[in-house]
């Protein structure tokens, strides 16, 4: 009788311990995460560390951490413990006034922004008798750049240049008056060989001109695909998209010429809302992937509606390079009317079939393949 009486004894403080661990476990329990890198390239690894930190001085004995990646962001050599859904799960032991770290390796494979939300973490007991769960708030945001590539691959069905030589076209000076000859470089036109001079100097010489002022390029991505202008995405040409104006505008910041973005898509963040148009930049090459990176696939607004926000800030020295799969009429009207008052208008197709109609007075280029 006496042993059965300490038998229930022995139990019922196990529970009474295991209930005081379980209802006492997020008393001076502290987690958050550290993430090495918060802006990579495509499968770029990165590594985030889970900091756990028990200042009590009752032990933990159990803790399980669940995490809901977004889907593109993965765990390196680890499997998703749930289903088909991108959740990671791991469990810990923590002693008294004990602080913890462990660090996994993740990469996407995506452009994009991935956002790490809250944990949900479960403490207990040895014996699984009691168990208590919380959810733990610590945002986190990843910023993967869209891919570039060298222009020299990029092709367009009706034009025999290459995505090289285009932007070396929109991007030359315009010639005011010739000012003097000069030698020949790599980048200067045939046409502008002076072979007179080239012939007397024995060496090529070419027409050095006094030039209005630099030229500019702003590219304009139209994120809308349907009307009404959120009935549809298409993800894949939206890729393509972000992918060709990223080549083209790194090639553009190499040549030393201004460069900006503008789009009627969605930025995304949490941490503050993002201009839908870049700054021209001639060096900060990061911020334009940074803002390639943040587009959404989904449009704000219709894409006339985009253009119409822009036409006060135009300038006629700026090259503006559309970048569409699709134009509704009152979008290809607005820049019929603005390439007749002087503004520069180009316009890249990048449907598959080359559905933006032709129009005698644009240039209308299109995009056949080979940025990425």
């Amino acid at each position: 009788m006496e042993g059965y009486f300490i038998f229930v004894i022995t139990i019922l403080f196990i529970i009474y311990i295991s209930n005081l661990i379980s209802k006492k476990g997020f008393e001076e329990f502290y987690f958050h995460r550290e993430i090495d890198k918060e802006k990579v390239f495509q499968n770029e690894v990165l590594k985030v560390t889970n900091v756990i930190e028990n200042k009590k001085i009752l032990p933990i004995v159990f803790l399980l951490i669940r995490e809901d990646y977004p889907i593109g962001l993965y765990r390196i050599h680890e499997k998703n413990n749930i289903g088909k859904e991108n959740i990671y799960t791991s469990t810990y032991s923590i002693g008294i006034k004990e602080r913890l770290k462990r660090t996994y390796s993740i990469v996407a494979n995506d452009r994009g922004v991935y956002i790490l939300r809250s944990s949900k973490i479960v403490i207990g007991d040895m014996f699984g008798f009691s168990t208590c769960e919380k959810e733990f708030e610590d945002f986190k945001e990843i910023v993967v750049y869209p891919k570039f590539n060298s222009l020299k691959n990029v092709e367009f069905d009706n034009n025999s240049m290459q995505g090289d030589e285009i932007v070396k076209r929109w991007i030359y000076k315009d010639p005011l008056y010739i000012k003097g000859i000069r030698e020949y470089t790599i980048n200067d036109r045939m046409k502008d060989i002076h072979w007179n001079s080239s012939m007397k100097m024995n060496n090529l010489m070419v027409k050095d001109y006094e030039t209005t002022s630099e030229k500019k390029v702003m590219f304009i991505l139209n994120m809308q695909y349907a009307i009404p202008f959120w009935a549809g995405t298409e993800n894949k040409i939206t890729e393509k998209s972000i992918s060709l104006v990223m080549s083209m505008s790194d090639k553009i910041i190499k040549s030393s010429v201004q460069v900006s973005i503008s789009t009627n898509a969605y930025l995304i963040s949490i941490y503050k809302e993002y201009e839908n148009q870049t700054n021209p930049y001639t060096t900060n090459f990061s911020t334009i992937l940074e803002f390639g990176a943040r587009i959404d696939n989904n449009p704000r607004i219709e894409f006339h509606k985009h253009l119409k926000n822009l036409i006060n800030g135009l300038d006629k020295n700026t090259v503006y390079v559309i970048v569409a799969a699709f134009l509704d009429d009152e979008s290809f009207n607005i820049l019929i009317k603005l390439m007749k008052m002087g503004f520069i208008i180009k316009i890249i197709d990048v449907s598959s079939k080359g559905k933006i109609p032709k129009h005698p007075n644009i240039e209308i280029l299109s995009y056949k393949g080979g940025c990425c």
